[in-house]
């Protein structure tokens, strides 16, 4: 179990976004953030600290102490209400955090606050993944001296989940079907735990395919005359299991030794009757076996209906299938990739383009053994999709200064954190050209332990940016540059955002320091500073009790995310 910690804060209630002011000797003075603003941190970052870190962070009692602080200060309620929305409104970065934090509440001796976290499961977890972890955390957050099983609250809050898709059983059966088991739960686990009674037939008729199988389910609802008044859904629900239980089934016939004979009219039957049930029934990528993913014909049937991310991720086995080298079929993705209502629809961010466009590019993933030769006009389409992928993020109306580390360094390594092989220097220019292009007021400097004035246009390709960068005199590296270069030139900036790799050194001052005396210069005393270390394991350089501080340790597809929200200022929004 993860053991609460005792005590409280003297945290003084400040409006979100005052990080301080200045005394009457002149100095600044920092506020100690509220448990509240912190709990929004831990939702959102995944740790108390002013540091959001790339690769997942093992959640210990220790990173949990502002939910046990207001647990016992009588605050429950209001904490699952944080978690509620903070997950509906997609804030936050994993899903692990909030769901961790709702484990708790439900563990909590208040039984307001118990019964609002049970009640809050069906907000909280979208899909089954979410719910399987769900009860694997509420399974670590029990008492030791407590070994009784699920109780009735948590039994009835399963049910609830279950029985929300009465009206729409459809989607009840793709969920269940798509997402099986995760973590070592499945349905049938959890159903059994949870002695779900479903709320009508067809419900029922699902949960008892999910427990008994299809055979059972289709015995007791259609042959025996329960059926009840939701009866007409089970026509429907059983030829739809059928078609996914018939795909899980069908197995391509196993390649022959050399010299043996091979019967390519068999292979094709089950090809075709694989597509066949895809197309017929709106089956998804989850729904086939993964035998039957190296034949062209099944992706040519799933591309239809498959998301752009989810295409842009699977180009690679795409192409190794021989599917990109018919005309027809290769313009087919080139234009689902390039259509820009698409990719306005998708939402994504450009970096997480960039990532998969780079990792197509190179023909070999950053892990695994999987080679293949890339489409040119692929990767012109790819590349099209990032810059149209621009128009996806708002933007905050800040002044911001971004720093770009131009040392050698941030050529040697990849990042950290990400799946391509994207380097430092790479993922600055990309990060950089998207707020060029999203903000009004934006300056740009290059650094090492000097600092020179750094242009780029908002319509500059990517390569051409990144040989503007490499080609600018390096040396070592000094992270406060940024703020003391605006002291000495009277700049007004609300945000500063520094991107280097794994060098976050500094000389006489420290950043922190630095931000403060440009903040006490400035009078802007809510000036902001994030530290973006791509290559880092690990460092230290914001204030933990500064709310206007940030540090980021690696470089993932959701850190643009967490970037977003601290320039506009509404990352612990509360």
């Amino acid at each position: 179990m993860m053991s609460s910690v005792m005590g409280s804060t003297s945290a003084v209630k400040v409006p979100p976004g005052s990080q301080g002011s200045i005394d009457s000797a002149g100095n600044l003075m920092a506020y100690t953030i509220t448990d509240d603003q912190q709990l929004m941190r831990f939702l959102i970052l995944g740790t108390e600290g002013g540091s959001y870190y790339a690769r997942e962070q093992e959640l210990t009692s220790h990173s949990v102490q502002c939910v046990s602080r207001l647990l016992e200060a009588g605050e429950g309620e209001m904490v699952v209400d944080r978690v509620v929305e903070v997950v509906s409104k997609g804030r936050c970065i994993r899903m692990n955090t909030p769901l961790l934090v709702l484990a708790l509440c439900c563990r909590s001796e208040d039984s307001k606050t118990k019964a609002a976290a049970f009640r809050a499961i069906m907000d909280v977890c979208t899909i089954p993944t979410h719910l399987f972890h769900f009860v694997d955390l509420i399974k670590l957050c029990r008492d030791p001296n407590h070994t009784a099983g699920w109780g009735r609250g948590l039994r009835r809050a399963v049910a609830r989940w279950y029985n929300q898709f009465a009206n729409n059983p459809q989607r009840l059966a793709m969920l269940v079907t798509k997402y099986r088991q995760r973590g070592g739960w499945s349905h049938a686990d959890i159903l059994r735990l949870g002695h779900v009674k479903p709320i009508n037939d067809a419900v029922g008729f699902i949960l008892r395919y999910m427990s008994k199988g299809l055979q059972e389910a289709r015995d007791y609802y259609l042959e025996d005359g329960v059926a009840g008044c939701t009866g007409h859904h089970l026509p429907h629900l059983l030829t739809y299991l059928q078609a996914v239980e018939e795909v899980r089934h069908l197995q391509a016939p196993k390649r022959p030794a050399e010299g043996e004979g091979m019967d390519l009219g068999e292979e094709e039957d089950v090809v075709q009757r694989v597509i066949s049930l895809v197309q017929q029934h709106d089956l998804v990528r989850e729904h086939v076996p993964t035998g039957m993913l190296r034949f062209a014909g099944v992706w040519q049937s799933l591309l239809d209906k498959m998301p752009l991310m989810a295409l842009m991720r699977n180009l690679n086995k795409i192409t190794l299938t021989g599917l990109l080298d018919t005309t027809s079929n290769l313009d087919k993705v080139v234009s689902k990739l390039t259509n820009k209502e698409a990719v306005r629809m998708s939402k994504v961010h450009p970096y997480a383009i960039l990532t998969a466009w780079y990792t197509y590019r190179a023909g070999k993933g950053a892990r695994g053994q999987l080679r293949w030769q890339p489409v040119p006009e692929v990767c012109e389409a790819m590349e099209q999709a990032f810059y149209m992928a621009f128009g996806n993020v708002l933007p905050t109306h800040k002044r911001i200064l971004i720093a770009l580390d131009v040392s050698s360094s941030m050529d040697w390594t990849p990042i950290t954190g990400g799946r391509a092989s994207v380097t430092p220097r790479l993922a600055s220019v990309a990060m950089s050209l998207v707020t060029l292009h999203a903000e009004s007021s934006v300056d740009m400097v290059a650094f090492t332990d000097f600092l020179l004035p750094l242009q780029l246009q908002k319509d500059c390709k990517l390569e051409e940016a990144v040989a503007t960068v490499e080609g600018m005199p390096c040396g070592g590296t000094d992270c406060s540059k940024p703020m003391m270069w605006a002291i000495d030139n009277n700049k007004q900036y609300d945000v500063f955002v520094v991107y280097t790799d794994s060098e976050t050194r500094f000389s006489s001052i420290t950043p922190a320091a630095a931000l403060n005396r440009y903040r006490k210069h400035s009078g802007i005393h809510n000036a902001r500073l994030a530290v973006v270390g791509m290559s880092s394991g690990g460092f230290t350089i914001a204030d933990p009790k500064d709310l206007n501080m940030m540090d980021v340790v690696g470089f993932d597809p959701d850190t643009p995310s967490v970037l977003q929200q601290f320039i506009a200022g509404t990352l612990y929004d509360v």
